[in-house]
């Protein structure tokens, strides 16, 4: 059974768009209602629903209509994405983060070196002990971060809903914004909630708003906090 972590992240509020509501419509109607705005301090050129249907980013995408358990009418868009774009962020950053532990070794190996070869010259001293390195919990880091870093993004998928309340002065309220990360060690699956980043995410179709990149500083504070016990690093798993 996979997993499922959840990162915070902010709502946006439906005071942004401007849309036109209109009595006794079908579930269709409630798809139009939303593709039909136009958010204008993004993009007064476009309605949502353009921007959402030509994202290149997107390998497929459909809308469904439905009703959340406090029955409310909702509107789901789903884009299947290609994984290649997220993986190659995980593996870039990944792999730099587990450099960064193999420095750290080297670092200290160093530095006891330098000590050492201090002792040796100040013979004269009787208490200058010659040290060893105990990098044993650096080393343990390492690992962890080459195992993360060896992980691949397998599936991608981007998941948007919306309640619908035609006729009102403000119909369309955002419930959720997540994405759903797979990978194939088959026991990880992540869904991270989008904040306020979202519309730029929809609108400017690049890799920049991808919220791989939290997910990247969680699991990285993880490893700090169990092998370096850097504070800020425990604060941010635990919050």
């Amino acid at each position: 059974m996979s997993k499922q972590k959840v990162l915070t992240g902010l709502f946006i509020g439906c005071s942004i768009f401007i849309v036109a509501g209109c009595d006794n419509v079908s579930a269709s109607d409630n798809q139009e209602i939303i593709k039909s705005q136009v958010l204008s301090n993004i993009d007064s050129t476009r309605t949502l629903g353009t921007a959402l249907e030509h994202r290149q980013r997107c390998e497929s995408f459909k809308w469904e209509d439905g009703a959340d358990e406090q029955g409310r009418q909702t509107v789901t868009y789903t884009c299947d994405m290609s994984a290649s774009a997220t993986n190659s962020i995980w593996k870039r950053e990944m792999t730099r983060f587990a450099n960064g532990y193999a420095s750290l070794i080297e670092s200290a190996k160093r530095s006891i070196d330098q000590y050492n070869e201090a002792c040796v010259a100040n013979g004269s001293d009787p208490y200058c002990f010659k040290k060893e390195a105990d990098n044993s919990k650096l080393k343990e880091g390492l690992s962890a971060a080459k195992k993360l870093a060896e992980n691949e993004t397998i599936k991608v998928k981007q998941v948007i809903i919306w309640s619908v309340l035609p006729g009102t002065e403000h119909p369309v309220q955002l419930l959720s914004a997540k994405y759903y990360f797979d990978f194939n060690n088959d026991s990880q699956s992540w869904a991270s909630q989008q904040g306020d980043n979202l519309l730029k995410d929809i609108y400017n179709n690049n890799e920049k708003n991808n919220p791989i990149i939290g997910l990247i500083s969680y699991e990285a504070a993880k490893v700090n906090c169990s092998y370096r016990e850097i504070a800020a690093a425990c604060n941010l798993c635990d919050s």
